[in-house]
């Protein structure tokens, strides 16, 4: 014996390779899967924080509708459209007749 190792057999060596790429795909899907699910919570929060953004900027047209609602409901927004529409009919019959 010379004191070296000896030396490893071929079999030996491919199922030593095969376990470490079995163990190397198992990690490889483990993070994978960990990846999968952080882009799905990310996702989440995303749709959320849209969600959120498109309420803020909703709720201040709503608001302003439901004024300008409140307003035509009055006698005086009636009466000056009223004055405003007589006025451009007026002033449309006096083009006419100008012709």
């Amino acid at each position: 014996m010379t004191g070296q190792p000896a030396p490893r057999t071929e079999a030996g060596t491919r199922s030593g390779d095969a376990e470490a790429l079995r163990q190397e795909l198992a990690a490889a899907r483990r993070r994978e899967a960990e990846l999968r699910e952080l882009l799905v919570d990310a996702h989440e929060q995303l749709a959320a924080r849209d969600d959120e953004l498109v309420k803020g900027l909703a709720w201040p047209g709503r608001m302003a509708q439901q004024q300008l609602d409140e307003m035509r409901r009055t006698r005086a927004w009636r009466a000056a459209t009223l004055y405003w529409r007589t006025r451009d009919r007026v002033r449309a019959l006096l083009r006419v007749g100008r012709r």
